[in-house]
């Protein structure tokens, strides 16, 4: 085991004078790892002759240097001796760490990778193409790739792809496939040539991405901004109709109170105030789906509210139905106006019950859900967090994904012409949003429907859900109104509805106008009656102006549609007093008289009470 000779390059490569490694053995130079097996390995060329193997050599200073090593018995010197024969594989070893971190790369890739010979017969497919094709080796390796594809695209894509493959370019794309089964999914692929020294095309390489959860999270996105800029298309209508509607509805209802049923054009007006006040019911839900409705938000438990509706549901579903609720023993608190839930299971409850017109089941369901970053991730609507989930789900005709994907929009629908207006589902698309939450429908065609609504949970105290009962007020008055509105005959219906009262009444068109007329008359006038949007300067602005300058003076906001102006996430800012357009005379009075009076009800006027249920009961 000890050197007897060595050569000019042995002492170069390990640092050792000539003299020095005569007086060394084989272990002294081997690595830790391999010192341990020296002695072996000599018993084994003893006595088999030789032997080649991989070692790695350690250096007088320590550098330590992979080797191959082949050693055989050999007669040296009149005595029995092993050469040995080594040569530093350094640069193999570094290539053959290149070649199984790229191999490993290729194993553990998340997208499926194929290797073609130049004719495009597959030679090689990594484990992911096998997970999302299905098909086993056999069935694949030898065969081209083509054979597996779908039909989904084009020839003339196909065609496409094929030329520039051909003429030594990569392609990239998606398209729609689908594996063994005939299941289908979408990929994005990249196929490129691999060229040898001389640039001659040797193989094809061509990777392939599921993109399936991609793409559906794509047409959630683009549907979330179809719906928020319908949103915004609805709710520019309902401010320039609900202008229309007060002027219709105000005029039709004063003409109503100067005459008799039985009087000539009774019928004929009261007609006219009907199809008003079903058409103010449409903006209300319009402007419910655009979320510029004013809201009263109540700290409550869901179950209540489910519960206090259950009566009403069983008689509006009808016998033939079969009604069951799964409320949750201890379910968080949420913070939503009452009367949205009632619009929320009500629509829900006549749409169920409509799908179900030969009997079926219906049921309601409250628990507390916890969504971590995996379901925000596939459901671009949702962030993570604790809601309260509200499931209404029935057994009728289901829904196909291209229904679906429609259902939110305002005044579409699948029901027969004149049974309904298309504005259920938008509706409580609009209230879900404007509280924070979050809807999903899962749905097929003959099994069913189930919808889920997602809504935050909060950590406050449970307020009462009774509404004080208001005691009945003088509406006359004397006091001096000033009436800031753009629109002439809206503007022209309410100074004539004060007037008639005993009110002094002044005009302004516009906010600079306004400003004059308050200016010249200081401490003359008792309240401002305003548009919030007007041109020039809206009614806030006008308020902001001359809070300084008059303090005691007092506002009233009137609106068909709501911005950021007065409300915050749909609530009416502290202080503010606010009547919805299209309003009555008799509405107008009594806000007014209560904003003169006292000025503490900050509370909504109901523009039009009678259509109160009609907006309810949608579809």
């Amino acid at each position: 085991g000890k050197f007897v000779e060595v050569n000019n390059e042995a002492c170069r490569r390990l640092g050792y004078s000539r003299a020095e490694l005569l007086n060394l053995k084989p272990f002294h130079i081997d690595s830790e790892e391999h010192a341990q097996i020296t002695s072996q390995r000599i018993e084994h060329i003893k006595t088999k002759g030789q032997l080649v193997f991989e070692s790695a050599h350690r250096t007088k200073n320590g550098q330590i240097i992979p080797v191959e090593v082949s050693s055989r018995l050999i007669d040296f010197e009149d005595r029995q001796c092993i050469l040995s024969i080594t040569r530093d594989i350094t640069e193999r070893k570094e290539a053959e760490f290149e070649i199984q971190k790229l191999s490993r790369a290729l194993e553990q890739s998340p997208v499926s990778v194929i290797i073609t010979d130049a004719a495009g017969n597959i030679e090689y497919v990594n484990p992911k193409y096998f997970e999302i094709k299905h098909h086993t080796c056999h069935e694949v390796i030898g065969h081209k790739p083509h054979i597996f594809q779908a039909e989904y695209h084009k020839k003339e894509s196909y065609e496409h792809m094929m030329a520039t493959i051909k003429g030594g370019k990569s392609w990239q794309g998606e398209f729609r496939n689908k594996n063994k089964e005939g299941q289908s999914y979408w990929e994005y692929s990249t196929i490129g040539p691999l060229k040898n020294e001389e640039g001659s095309v040797t193989h094809y390489i061509i990777m392939n991405e599921d993109i399936t959860e991609h793409k559906k999270l794509e047409v959630q996105f683009q549907q979330s901004q179809k719906m928020e800029a319908i949103g915004h298309l609805a709710g520019g209508i309902a401010h320039d109709f609900n202008n229309l509607l007060t002027i219709i509805n105000g005029y039709s209802s004063i003409l109503l109170t100067r005459l008799e049923p039985d009087q000539p054009h009774y019928k004929e007006i009261k007609q006219i105030g009907d199809a008003g006040q079903r058409a103010a019911s449409l903006t209300n839900q319009l402007l419910a789906f655009s979320r510029k409705q004013i809201i009263k938000p109540r700290v409550l438990n869901l179950n209540d509210v489910v519960t206090e509706t259950d009566k009403m549901l069983r008689r509006l579903i009808g016998e033939h139905i079969k009604f069951r609720t799964k409320l949750h023993s201890s379910l968080n608190s949420i913070e939503i106006d009452p009367g949205q839930i009632d619009q929320i299971l009500i629509n829900l409850a006549v749409n169920a019950r409509d799908a179900m017109p030969d009997g079926g089941s219906l049921s309601i369901e409250t628990d507390n859900v916890y969504l971590d970053d995996n379901y925000a991730k596939m459901h671009v609507a949702a962030d993570i967090g604790h809601y309260v989930m509200l499931a209404v789900s029935d057994t009728g005709k289901g829904m196909d994904k291209k229904t679906q994907a429609r259902i939110f929009e305002p005044f579409f629908t699948t029901k027969p012409k004149g049974s309904g207006t298309g504005l259920g589902l938008s509706t409580i698309y609009g209230i879900v949003k404007q509280n924070k939450g979050f809807i999903w429908v899962y749905s097929e065609p003959g099994r069913g429907t189930t919808f889920k609504i997602y809504l935050p949970v909060v950590q406050k105290e449970i307020k009462s859900l009774q509404t004080p009962e208001r005691e009945n007020q003088k509406l006359n008055g004397h006091e001096t109104i000033l009436i800031v509105e753009d629109e002439e005959a809206v503007r022209t219906f309410a100074a004539n509805s004060l007037k008639n009262y005993g009110y002094t009444v002044l005009e302004a068109p516009d906010g600079k106008t306004a400003l004059k007329i308050i200016e010249s008359h200081m401490q003359g006038i008792d309240l401002v009656l305003s548009d919030v949007i007007m041109p020039g300067m809206n009614g806030k602005e006008i308020q902001n102006r001359m809070q300084k300058k008059i303090p005691q003076l007092k506002y009233m906001f009137m609106s068909g549609y709501l911005d950021n102006t007065i409300v915050h996430q749909g609530e009416l800012e502290e202080g503010i007093h606010f009547i919805a357009k299209p309003f009555s005379s008799q509405t107008l009075l009594s806000q007014v008289r209560t904003v003169l009076d006292n000025g503490a009800d900050n509370s909504t006027a109901e523009a039009v009470p009678v259509a109160e249920t009609e907006i309810r009961v949608i579809e």
